[in-house]
């Protein structure tokens, strides 16, 4: 009676809640940030003879979204906008006997606190003076270096699996160390695998929208989440010298933040394929007339965002917008090293091992456990006759496990009898992952702004890694699921205080199976007997 039983290889279950309440304080001129990928402005508002100017007005306008936020300058003239999403504003100064300054094409990158100094111009306030962006914003207030990677090489650049993680490796300092087969979105040990400047490999701490977004697999430092190619903004790659807030890092950070709605609707989708007709075959399979072997690869998604409209009920525009991503990856993938497998040969299976020499030519010979006795100080036992074990000495259960194994379909001329004797099948494994990312932005006032953001992937394998199929076979299913959530709130308290509030989860839990059967079993046991049935003692 045939009978399966799942053998659990590992779970890993990791649940990390981060939960931070920030007050940062404006007037001091002190700014606190507690991983944070946010950017920030700050600058110094004064008159034509450089003296600064107090209580003037302040506005930053999201050009996307319509959202704004207010500040006014303090007694030594400073001004600080903290906790903006990166994308591009305008900046609006407004005093009594002055001309309204407008700083228009302000480009702000993730993790950036970017330095604007404001000349006001005497005048009246219904006239304006405005300054376009030619020049690149400063960094006056934090010594980080590293590579910001923008929407455009996200989603332009090519990448094999479409892993945008991966190209943080265009970053100076970075060595990838991983192999090109551990590259896929859900393959978290292999894009992890960095050094950079030279640090211990997967020491990288990895920010999601300013949340951890790291998990331990095999007891080493992973990335959790990795988000779909489109649903990135953009993200930094932070190599040394950066702030405290990413000082839990031992070989740098990587800071990534996703896209959100704004009041336009827009969307994207798209399919990515391989297939087997496509590859050029290799040398080896050419060789020996073999058809070409490959991949079949289907990767696709769509995104969708903008601001939440509800006919008749509510109209989001300037306030309330919505960002969704889904990602679908399914692969064939076939592998050699997976398709291959020594058999015994008819000899063999029938007991005869007359012809089962060593490298050396040599006899190894096969003993009689019946036969053992003690010999002096120890047991001595007597090879088998011919080195064949009879066919009445053979278990009828064990006989049919030996032809569990399929026939030899390539050996190599000359080589030794049982040596060089394989089975090769067109083996192919089953990949399947589904990603999904979704984001709400709402702002209650310009004093008060949330946003939450959801992710979720689920991925599940079936292979066969010893290339024999039925019964023999050694299967690897299960898979990796990871969630989160993320709730920020930024509340002005007052001029000269705001108020961060943000909880985070991640959970990340990876299920491997391997079911064998019980056939496969005996098949480990009677290898072990094999072994001492080659041994004297």
């Amino acid at each position: 009676m045939k009978y399966k039983q799942s053998l659990r290889k590992g779970i890993v279950n990791l649940f990390r809640v981060s939960v931070v309440f920030l007050v940062a304080l404006v007037a001091g001129g002190a700014i606190l940030l507690a991983r944070e990928s946010r950017a920030s402005i700050a600058g110094t508002v004064t008159d034509p003879s450089g003296s600064v100017v107090a209580a003037a007005k302040l506005q930053l306008t999201n050009v996307d979204t319509g959202v704004s936020f207010q500040a006014a300058s303090n007694d030594v003239g400073q001004y600080r906008f903290l906790f903006v999403n990166p994308g591009k504003y305008k900046l609006t100064t407004e005093m009594a006997g002055f001309r309204t300054f407008v700083r228009d094409g302000i480009q702000l990158q993730v993790s950036q606190t970017a330095t604007i100094d404001i000349v006001l111009q005497v005048g009246s306030q219904a006239e304006s003076v405005t300054v376009g962006a030619e020049a690149p914003l400063l960094e006056a207030e934090k010594a980080d270096r590293g590579l910001v990677i923008n929407n455009r090489n996200v989603v332009e650049l090519p990448l094999n699996t479409r892993s945008p993680i991966m190209l943080a490796t265009l970053t100076p300092g970075i060595q990838t160390i991983g192999t090109t087969l551990d590259l896929n979105p859900f393959s978290n040990s292999g894009i992890s695998s960095w050094s950079v400047n030279g640090s211990n490999s997967k020491t990288t701490d990895v920010l999601l929208d300013g949340a951890p977004n790291n998990a331990v697999y095999n007891q080493e430092n992973t990335v959790a989440y990795v988000p779909p190619i489109e649903a990135v903004q953009e993200f930094k790659v932070m190599t040394s010298t950066y702030d405290a807030q990413y000082g839990r890092s031992g070989g740098g950070t990587v800071n990534i933040s996703l896209k959100s709605g704004t009041n336009s609707l827009h969307g994207s989708g798209y399919e990515f394929l391989k297939r087997t007709g496509l590859n050029a075959n290799t040398f080896a399979d050419n060789a020996k007339g073999n058809p070409r072997q490959g991949n079949a690869l289907n990767q696709y998604g769509f995104t969708l965002g903008g601001p939440v409209y509800m006919p008749k009920l509510y109209n989001g525009k300037d306030k309330t917008f919505f960002f969704f991503a889904y990602e679908g990856y399914g692969e064939d993938i076939f592998r050699a090293n997976e398709s291959v497998g020594s058999a015994p040969t008819a000899s063999q299976r029938k007991g005869d091992f007359s012809r089962t020499f060593d490298n050396k030519g040599a006899l190894m010979p096969i003993y009689d456990p019946l036969s053992t006795r003690l010999s002096g100080s120890g047991y001595i036992r007597d090879q088998f006759a011919g080195n064949v074990i009879p066919a009445n000495r053979i278990n009828p259960v064990g006989s049919k496990v030996a032809n569990i194994y399929p026939e030899a379909n390539s050996s190599t001329p000359g080589s030794t009898d049982w040596q060089n004797n394989y089975y090769f099948a067109a083996n192919m494994g089953r990949f399947d992952f589904q990603n999904y990312t979704a984001r709400i932005d709402h702002s209650f006032s310009s004093r008060q702004r949330m946003y939450g953001r959801w992710i979720y992937n689920n991925f599940v394998q079936g292979r066969i890694t010893n290339g024999i199929s039925g019964l023999g076979a050694n299967e690897r299913t299960g898979g990796k699921r990871n969630d989160g959530i993320v709730i920020d709130s930024v509340t002005m308290v007052s001029p000269s205080a705001i108020l961060n509030m943000r909880v985070s989860l991640t959970r990340w839990v990876e299920d491997i199976f391997l079911p064998l059967s019980a056939p496969a079993r005996t098949v480990s046991s009677s290898r072990a007997s094999t072994r001492r049935l080659c041994s004297p003692t």
